[in-house]
């Protein structure tokens, strides 16, 4: 059995959480405002932190282990921060930082490729 929840944020963002482990019902919600933040949060098995960045945020799951790629997992204070989202097919340049107006993105280009 899975529950949800859906949050909104200033910003008119939704937000949802679904828990689909009904042996897991609690959750730790952190509230960050840039991905940034994300390095100095400490998690848990039961923590989510949702990030307001208009471009480069969303809701992320924390990890024990994990291969930081700046726009899907970001290390942590104590672990891993995994980005949730539906499908490879909606991942985001946006999302790993990437600047339209620079020629020098490459590196993170790649990694949004490799993370699909």
């Amino acid at each position: 059995m899975s529950s949800s929840i859906k949050l909104k944020n200033a910003n008119g963002k939704t937000v949802s959480i679904t828990n689909s482990n009904a042996n897991q019902t609690d959750k730790e919600v952190i509230y960050l405002n840039t991905v940034d933040e994300l390095a100095n949060a400490s998690g848990s098995i039961n923590a989510v932190a949702i990030v307001s960045d208009l471009s480069r945020g969303g809701t992320f799951e924390w990890s024990e282990t994990g291969t930081a790629n700046g726009g899907t997992v970001f290390a942590g204070a104590t672990g891993y921060w995994n980005r949730q989202y539906s499908d490879k097919s909606t991942l985001s340049l946006d999302w790993f930082g990437v600047l339209y107006n620079k020629t020098d993105e490459y590196s993170k280009v790649l990694n949004a490729i490799n993370a699909a």
